[in-house]
């Protein structure tokens, strides 16, 4: 299993992922808490999820894909195919993303019900 990839900002040209297929990306931030609950949970479905599972490092302020993508609240979880953006999951303010929302997030690309 390859892992899971970690995507910066080059790898998106406006708001299109530079890449053919299918690619969910989750944004995530290391100083939040719900980031590091939801990450082992996001992780643990790579290789069960059609497509590339990535996750882009919101960290910094500065990153431009914060306002790029209109991100408010992280974990978010964009899911691109071919580039574009075909579904999208914000966490919810002060509770993140649970699991129960990943897996509804990951069920857009046909991924089984754990």
């Amino acid at each position: 299993m390859p892992g899971v990839e970690r995507l910066e900002a080059s790898a998106f040209h406006g708001t299109r992922l530079d890449r053919p297929g299918r690619t969910t990306v989750a944004f995530v931030a290391a100083w939040c808490p719900f980031c590091r609950e939801f990450l082992p949970r996001y992780q643990a479905r790579e290789g069960t999820v059609p497509g590339t599972l990535a996750t882009v490092d919101l960290s910094e302020e500065e990153n431009p894909l914060w306002e790029r993508f209109h991100i408010d609240v992280v974990p978010t979880l964009i899911g691109f195919e071919s580039g574009s953006e075909r579904w999208r999951v914000d966490g919810i303010l002060g509770r993140g993303m649970d699991p129960p929302m990943l897996e509804a997030a990951l069920r857009r690309w046909g991924a089984p019900t754990r």
